[in-house]
Order: structure tokens, then sequence, then C-alpha cells
């Protein structure tokens, strides 16, 4: 009956936070409690600021006001709203998860599917327990195909985002070296995202694989899986161009060009006009989106800075996507060539060899200055063209002396790292 009662005033307001900085007149505010603090707190706050209702667990934070509403966990409860919301809504969802290139994904198959359809999708990285559920209240009865990225550092996660998000269609862009902590191991990480095709299959839904991915091509013998890649008895059949810098592809004898560099990026590119195919859209439709498209927020980004060139993918970093973004910038940039890394994070037990595994492979290259930060690389062993420090901050003092005129500068490392800031002393 709470739910029923918190749907129908949802209904009327349309829009829900949880933060309220961010928090506009006429917004359902639920009170999430956090490690290190307790959104109960902030209920007078958010009423005083014109939420229509406030959703809270603690009686300790109990005001006088018919706007608040308690309940026993006011998660839980954001939760079941979404899915409440979601089943009443006519809509098709794609799920997309992976270890890396989940943001790219799925803002390349939003802009794809949006020459036809009217599309929402996370905002964002909202891909955990909390950003999905609030992924879903955005979307709305005029939305015809809903995105949602699902990530996981555990296994059960995704099984867990399904349950509240109800994708009819789904991908995997990739098994790789991300939360080896939590996942335990390479195998662990695969059960766990595999748990979206498991989802899938039990539900009667649309699972797209890439057939050039041997994990993948295993559950390929279902009528609802189709397959994407540049092998033979593949639905979505596709062909690389590798005489540029920006990559280029065919597909059904068309060239698409694009604004991304990294072949890593094929996947995500592939996935993306597979899904236009799959949902009917014209090839000549989708060139166009997949030629403007440009990434943002720090991903696999070329700034160019008056005589620099800066390769910028400091929102995320793991073994597999740090090796292969190294490749792509060695191989598209061959001199006066200048790399700083930031220590990965979450791969436990992993830690130190994989970051020896990275040394390792810069060791031998023509580089005359390579920047290490953070306290795993103090770890490895290394010789002088390392330059090691602590923290970014550190890193900053020192560079302050480069002379970044005429440069190829490789930046990129966990999100923790803040190696965003280095741009300021570079600009």
């Amino acid at each position: 009956m709470i739910l029923e009662k918190i749907y129908r005033i949802y209904l009327d307001s349309k829009s829900v936070c949880i933060d309220t900085r961010k928090l506009e007149k006429g917004d359902i505010f639920f009170c999430l409690r956090g490690e290190n603090n307790d959104g109960n707190e902030f209920a007078q706050d958010a009423i005083k600021k014109g939420a229509k209702l406030v959703i809270s667990d603690n009686e300790k934070y109990r005001i006088k006001n018919k706007k608040q509403i308690f309940v026993k966990d006011s998660l839980k409860t954001l939760q079941l709203l979404s899915t409440y919301h979601r089943l009443r809504l006519n809509i098709k969802i794609i799920a997309v998860t992976g270890s890396n290139g989940k943001t790219t994904s799925k803002e390349l198959i939003g802009a794809v599917l949006s020459s036809k359809f009217k599309v929402k999708k996370t905002l964002g990285n909202l891909n955990n327990h909390i950003g999905v559920p609030l992924t879903l209240l955005n979307f709305d009865e005029n939305t015809e195909i809903g995105i949602v990225e699902m990530g996981a550092n555990h296994k059960g996660e995704i099984n867990f985002l399904c349950e509240i998000a109800k994708p009819t269609h789904g991908v995997i862009t990739n098994f790789g070296k991300a939360h080896l902590e939590g996942f335990g191991s390479i195998s662990g990480i695969i059960k766990g995202k595999k748990e979206l095709y498991n989802y899938l299959l039990n539900n009667n839904g649309m699972i797209l694989i890439n057939n050039d991915d041997p994990n993948q091509k295993k559950i390929k013998n279902n009528p609802n899986v189709y397959s994407y890649g540049t092998s033979d008895k593949t639905d979505f059949k596709f062909e690389k161009y590798l005489e540029n810098k920006f990559l280029k592809f065919y597909y059904n004898k068309k060239l698409f060009e694009t604004k991304l560099i990294g072949e890593y990026n094929y996947n995500n590119l592939f996935c993306a006009v597979s899904f236009g195919k799959f949902f009917g859209i014209d090839t000549n439709e989708i060139q166009i989106p997949i030629k403007k498209f440009v990434p943002q927020n720090n991903r696999s980004q070329i700034i160019k800075n008056k005589s620099s060139n800066i390769f910028m993918d400091s929102y995320n970093a793991n073994p597999t996507s740090m090796i292969l973004s190294l490749k792509s910038f060695l191989k598209n940039y061959k001199t006066n060539r200048l790399i700083i890394l930031g220590e990965m994070m979450e791969l436990g037990k992993y830690s130190k060899d994989e970051h020896q595994k990275i040394v390792d492979f810069l060791s031998n290259i023509d580089i005359h200055k390579i920047i290490l930060i953070g306290n795993f690389f103090f770890e490895v062993n290394s010789n002088k063209k390392f330059i090691k420090f602590t923290s970014t901050d550190q890193a900053i003092s020192y560079l302050k002396k480069e002379d970044f005129n005429n440069k190829n500068i490789f930046i990129k490392g966990s999100r923790s790292n803040k190696l965003e800031k280095i741009l300021d002393i570079i600009n």
C-alpha cells in the first residue's frame, strides 16, 4: 500500500532525488544511508527546498510534516519503486555490462537507436544498485527503448540489477581484469558478467554476443542469441579497416568512419551498429551518428592543445584496458611521447603482479620518461626512466617544469588518482 501511495505521488512529480544539493522543487527525496553519512539528516532540508515527498527510514530524524513517509529501508523502497514503474512501461530495455567499454557502448547504442526511436539511457555511469533504479525512474511513457548500464564488482550483483530492471535485450562488452578483488579471478569475472545472459535466457530475452570472443561463442546455440564480429557464421559481420589513426570499418560493403582511436573500440562500434540493424534501422542512417560520436568525460579522448596531443583516459583503468590503451597510443604516436600512469584499484592480491606487468611492458619501449603515480607502483621493480610519485599533486609539482610543446602525452589511471588535474598545467 505504501509503495502504491509513493508511486501515485511519483507520477505527479516524475522526478526523484538522493542529494539535497541537486534537489528541485517537486522532487521526491529518498534518504539513503552511506558509510559516512545518513541521508535522513537532510529530511528537513529537503522539505524546505520544496520536496513533494521525503522517504525516511531512521526515526531519529522524524519531523512533524505530512510530506515525510517512513519505510523499513529507503534504498529497498527506491529499488522496488523503480521496478514497479518499469513493469508499467511497455518498453524494451537493453542492459549493457562488461569489464571495459560499458559506457562507450551504451552511448554509441543510444546514438544509433535515437535516429529512429525515443531513447533514454543511463546518465553518466549510474550503473549500480542505486544508479539503476534512478535510471529506470527517468524513463517515461514516451520512452520506446531504455538503455541501462550495469556495473558489478562481485558475484550476484548483475543478477540483482536484472531483477530490478527486467531487461529484454542485453550485451556483455567483454571479460577483462576489472574488479579482481571482488570477483576473485578471471573465471569469477566471466561467471559474474554472464549473469546477464542467464537472466535473458531464462526470460526469453534477446542476447547479442561478440562472436570473436571464445568465452561468448559457447552460448550461441539459441534462437534468441545474435552475434557480431569479424569471423564467419556471424549474424552481423564486420571488416576492420586498419590503415588510419581513426577507426574505420566495413559493414555490408559500406565504409563507416569514426572519430575514435584504439582497436579496442571496434567492439563498442560493432555492438552499436548490430543493435541498430536488429531494430531495423537503415545502414545509411546508422553511419551518421557513428561518424559524429566523440568520447566525453576523459574516456579515450584526444585533446589537441596548441602543439601537443593528449590521449586522456583518466576515468577508469584496469590491467586489460591499460595495456590496450597503451598499445593504441604507441601505435599512433611514434615520437616525443610522455606517458603518465595512475595506479589501478580493486585488484586485491593480483595488484603487485598486474602493476609489474604494465611496467615490464613499457620497459623496452623507446620513451625517455614515464611518470607513475600511486603507492602500488612503488611495490614493483623498474628502471631509471620510470619516475614515481605517491600522489597526483606530487607529480604535478614535478611536471610544472616539463616542456609540453610538441609532445604526445598519454594519461590513464583509476578515477581515484584524479589525473584530470594534470590537464591544468598542460593547458
